[in-house]
């Protein structure tokens, strides 16, 4: 008599096998054990998640009466590749192999032009058996270019990053301070998390209330996709300037005024103005050299100077929708007092003072043995000429008296 065993394809029908028979008459008939093995292929999981900077690992293994030869494919190249972290054989209880492989999978594409939750399948064959899963990357990052501003004015970096819509995400800023990035303060910026796109790309976008002169640097932004990490290439924060080349300027009527500065900003300036903030005046006829793609040195030439130029000005320029501003500059127009008469038998000595004032001081013809010249009014000696308003303090000046010697 043959008696048969019919056996699901489960892992739980692996084990000793023992058959032993019972006939009509009592008698029992003893059957040798028997140990039951499956050939089987099973993976810890069939889906993995990765980051550019973090790979993911999946662990077959397979049972059979020998080691069986492995093979793994993606279904498509140039994106994710794989490797054998280990591959161990043991045997196993009645007879076979059990194997243990371990397959890491790691990022080898590139974003390219578009961000977007990049998935891709692979399938696992071991001899007939086979496994098929996928492979979901996440954390591929793109951050904005470089942000200009100018000081005490509103500005906001952002970072396009990829994650699925179930994952837990964490964003925090960094500001680069002293050769290190440090979290940026708790006050004066607001950090903003947009929802996925379809494609799973999502915005981190920091908000800096007024820039202040630690924010022109380099920012970060460090993220954590279900607990793991990525930091976003560096974006810098740049200050948009106007530098006068000189704070003050002195000059007589007729004459000629050159007004300067240096400029730093994000393009070729729309728009370059040289503004008299006394008299609400604004000059555009402003002359812009080039000295990089950054940098441009401007000049306006006031010829001929009246009076009425004096007063403070300032360049005003605008880069788009940026406008930014120099500091003010003084500017003072001298005007030279009208000439003096000599007095009598004198001669007038011309003496410079402080803001560009002078004076005129009375010095008496030189005598000879018989003639000496002296002057009449010690008192009356000096006459100022105040620049601002080109007027003397006086042109009352003594003459000077001819003295004759005796004769004997």
């Amino acid at each position: 008599m043959i008696s048969v065993l019919s056996f699901t394809h489960s892992t739980t029908a692996v084990g000793v096998l023992k058959c032993s028979p019972v006939y009509s008459g009592g008698q029992a008939l003893t059957i040798p054990e028997a140990h039951l093995n499956l050939i089987t292929l099973t993976a810890d999981r069939t889906r993995v998640t990765l980051t550019p900077s973090s790979p993911a690992s999946i662990t077959f293994i397979t049972t059979s009466e020998r080691k069986l030869t492995s093979t793994i494919t993606m279904a498509t190249t140039g994106t994710v590749t794989t490797s054998d972290k280990s591959d161990t054989t043991v045997d196993v209880v009645g007879g076979g192999k059990k194997q243990t492989k371990v397959v890491e999978f790691e990022w080898s594409g590139s974003s390219g032009s578009v961000l977007g939750v990049v998935t891709v399948g692979f399938k696992y064959t071991a001899d007939d058996m086979e496994v098929e899963g996928e492979v979901i990357v996440v954390g591929q990052s793109s951050a904005g270019g470089d942000v200009w501003g100018s000081l005490g004015e509103k500005s906001q970096l952002s970072c396009l990053f990829t994650a699925t819509s179930t994952s837990s995400i964490k964003v925090m800023w960094l500001r680069k301070e002293g050769g290190a990035y440090k979290e940026i303060p708790s006050q004066g910026y607001k950090n903003i998390l947009s929802s996925p796109t379809d494609n799973g790309v999502y915005t981190a976008t920091l908000f800096i209330d007024q820039i202040q002169d630690a924010d022109v640097t380099e920012f970060q932004a460090q993220i954590t996709i279900d607990g793991v990490t990525i930091t976003s290439d560096a974006v810098s924060v740049k200050k948009a300037s106007v530098v006068m080349e000189t704070t003050s300027f002195s000059v007589n009527t007729g004459g000629k005024l050159d007004l300067s500065a240096v400029v730093e900003g994000p393009s070729t300036p729309t728009r370059v103005a040289l503004e008299h903030t006394d008299l609400g005046e604004s000059m555009t006829d402003v002359t812009v050299v080039a000295d990089s793609t950054t940098k441009w040195k401007i000049t306006k030439t006031i010829t001929p100077v009246f009076k009425s130029n004096s007063g403070t000005y300032h360049f005003r320029i605008t880069f788009g929708n940026l406008q930014v501003a120099s500091s003010a500059i003084s500017v003072t127009v001298r005007i030279d007092c009208r000439p003096l008469t000599t007095p009598p038998n004198s001669s007038l000595e011309k003496e410079t003072l402080p803001n560009e004032n002078y004076r005129y001081r009375v010095r008496c013809k030189s005598g000879d043995s018989s003639t000496t010249y002296l002057l009449i009014h010690e008192d009356k000696t000096l006459a100022t000429c105040d620049t601002s308003t080109g007027t003397y303090d006086t042109t009352d000046l003594s003459p000077c008296a001819r003295t004759v010697a005796p004769t004997t």
